[in-house]
């Protein structure tokens, strides 16, 4: 169910969310979010609706005016570290 890191790279950016980097890291893919923190996108779930979930949550946090540190897909809920 990987997805490499181009496919990654085109799906955010398709998703307008911008990012200055993205790298392989064990399981998971690190997201550096422009202007806030970093997300782990889980190599072992569906790429697509983590992020799409990713997109609903900084839309939020963007509202809130809540930078964040870290959001990690990892898990069976993100978990966001502020």
């Amino acid at each position: 169910m990987s997805t490499d890191l181009s496919s990654v790279k085109k799906i955010l950016k398709d998703n307008n969310i911008s990012f200055s980097e993205v790298t392989l890291s064990d399981d998971s893919y690190l997201v550096d979010i422009s202007d806030n923190g970093q997300i782990k996108l889980s190599q072992d779930k569906d790429i697509n609706k983590q992020i799409s979930s990713l997109q609903r949550i900084l839309a939020a946090l963007t509202i809130e005016g809540k930078p964040f540190k870290s959001i990690d897909f990892r898990f069976e809920e993100p978990i966001i570290s502020f």
